[in-house]
């Protein structure tokens, strides 16, 4: 009996170590920087309460917020010296819908626009258009969509981008 409990015992450790070792997807941080050898430059938290537009526009209404300190400290590594000549250019990317991309770009691209640097921020989803339900669009405001379906018509891309309520923050919406 005491050497069926062992062995059950050590069989089960066992199986959890391999199950561990085994492990497919990403626990944390650590997983990326050591397993993929890339460098994590900010860990966002993930906001549970409150409605897409409150949260992707967090930056802007909420000065001393978790989410705003996250989006503040990600835009200052972004600013240094070591990634200055690789963040000129942005993309917010995933496989997955409903990650948080537009939530991200939309806090980034606020946050840097506070710090003073001129922003436009370009929505090319253009299945499930977001950006225009977080920085409405005014009334005679044209979209991406209206620009790419017809390149010869009279929209300059210039007429595309339409100013927010956050200075220096542009926006151009896949669709109205």
């Amino acid at each position: 009996m005491a050497l069926a409990i062992l062995l059950g015992i050590v069989g089960g450790v066992g199986l959890a170590l391999i199950t561990d070792a085994m492990e497919d997807h990403i626990a944390g941080p650590q997983d990326l920087e050591l397993g993929m050898s890339i460098k994590v430059l900010a860990m966002v938290p993930h906001a549970l309460k409150g409605t897409r537009h409150d949260i992707a526009t967090a930056s802007l209404h909420q000065r001393f917020s978790e989410l705003t300190e996250a989006f503040a400290g990600l835009r200052s590594m972004l600013d240094s010296s070591q990634y200055k000549d690789r963040s000129k250019v942005i993309l917010v990317a995933s496989s997955v819908p409903e990650e948080g991309k537009t939530i991200t770009s939309c806090n980034l691209a606020i946050a840097c626009a506070k710090n003073g640097q001129r922003v436009l921020l370009i929505d090319f989803d253009l299945r499930r258009p977001r950006l225009v339900g977080i920085f409405p669009m005014p009334p005679e405001g044209r979209g991406l969509l209206d620009y790419l379906s017809s390149p010869d018509a009279d929209v300059s891309p210039t007429e595309l981008a339409y100013a927010t309520e956050c200075p220096n923050l542009s926006v151009i919406a896949a669709a109205r």
